[in-house]
């Protein structure tokens, strides 16, 4: 439904309206040529998902856009983490302002978890062991998915700052299954949460802009400068230690030796 308006505008400037293999191909080659890669194959992976439930629903014999893939561009990770005192001013910056504060909790569990935003707005109080915070069932888009991103059940150890965290959140809870919560007591819509609270707070401090997104980003390169085991690094973020040397190494800071 969030697709409906923006898929339905383009398919009134398709050029032809039958729908066939030769027409699908048109309409494939008429999205790639007025719009970006990125824009063309969501929209095409749209247009398949509707004619695939036609032909369910016994409105099309087949879907004439079955094999028609437009593949996606291969992007490097923008990778930019903040430096550990800037994440200290942030952090600072919503503990201090009344209008921003509400959300501190969720900052500072974003710096020192690394999880992924989807991960920290779906986090039960459920998920917290004595020793481990387990990652489970994100909230993408306010639905729960029943899995993390790579599938798999992500334990991570609770160290002293996320215990006094944790403790702290526990005197502040409210009658709901979820730890972190809007300042309307619902979920927390990340889209409404940068332009609200964490956009203001960064320019408020003069920071440059990065999304909430590069908190995680900021765990990794913290945990490598401090001389934590690229193999315990990864399996804290759920990723391979292939991509975290990949994308996160280049961060860390140190001078030349001496040759």
């Amino acid at each position: 439904m969030k697709n409906l308006d923006s898929v339905t505008k383009k398919i009134t400037e398709f050029p032809c309206t039958e729908l066939s293999e030769s027409s699908a191909k048109r309409i494939t080659q008429h999205l790639l040529k007025k719009f970006s890669r990125d824009v063309a194959r969501r929209a095409l992976q749209q247009i398949n998902a509707a004619c695939n439930w036609a032909v369910e629903r016994g409105d099309l014999e087949e879907n004439p856009f079955k094999g028609n893939r437009i593949k996606a561009q291969k992007k490097r990770p923008k990778v930019d983490p903040f430096s550990e005192r800037e994440r200290d001013l942030i952090i600072a910056e919503f503990e201090r302002d009344p209008y921003h504060q509400h959300y501190r909790g969720f900052v500072e569990f974003l710096f020192f978890t690394g999880c992924r935003t989807s991960e920290a707005v779906g986090l039960r109080w459920c998920d917290i062991e004595r020793d481990f915070i387990k990652f489970c069932s994100p909230v993408v888009e306010g639905i729960r998915l029943s899995t993390t991103k790579t599938g798999e059940v992500r334990r991570l150890p609770i160290n002293t700052q996320l215990r006094e965290l944790i403790d702290s959140l526990h005197l502040l809870e409210v009658d709901s299954l979820e730890i972190f919560h809007s300042k309307s007591g619902g979920l927390i819509l990340p889209n409404n949460f940068l332009r609200r609270h964490w956009g203001p707070v960064l320019q408020n401090l003069r920071i440059p802009y990065r999304p909430q997104y590069s908190t995680r980003h900021t765990f990794a390169t913290l945990c490598l400068s401090k001389g934590e085991s690229p193999a315990k690094v990864a399996q804290w973020l759920g990723i391979s230690v292939s991509t975290l040397m990949k994308y996160y190494a280049g961060f860390i800071p140190g001078d030349i030796p001496e040759l």
